[in-house]
């Protein structure tokens, strides 16, 4: 994994990753130079990464296509419901976002993490 993610990692947590942030702005600032990043709000996330989006990303980065077909197999019937306060929806289909608590939707997140700093590198100037 690039050490440019960092947060969800062993020795990559929340705060190593704002210090390496606060220095990479104060380098930057100093030098006049541009910097770029992202966080990944944990809260919202996972409900809008799109499963077929998810699927194709595993299967790039060489994830056995038999293990994460069999993945979104298992996803295939998800349904969410809103809830206003006291009033609920009745259950409707979806195909946007992965379950919470799953472990392939945590691997999916360092996925979009992973690709997102693979683009930009490739974009930017170093």
């Amino acid at each position: 994994m690039p050490a440019d993610i960092t947060g969800l990692l062993k020795s990559r947590g929340p705060l190593d990753a704002a210090y390496r942030a606060q220095i990479l702005h104060e380098i930057a600032l100093s030098q006049a130079t541009m910097g770029g990043g992202f966080s990944l709000d944990l809260i919202k996330c996972f409900n809008t990464i799109g499963q077929t989006q998810a699927v194709a990303l595993l299967q790039s980065l060489g994830l056995p296509v038999a293990l994460v077909e069999k993945w979104h197999a298992s996803i295939q019937q998800l349904r969410r419901f809103w809830d206003l306060g006291s009033d609920h929806s009745a259950l409707i289909p979806c195909t946007n976002g992965v379950p919470e608590g799953n472990t392939f939707s945590v691997v999916i997140m360092v996925a979009v993490a992973y690709a997102w700093v693979h683009s930009v590198k490739a974009l930017a100037p170093s």
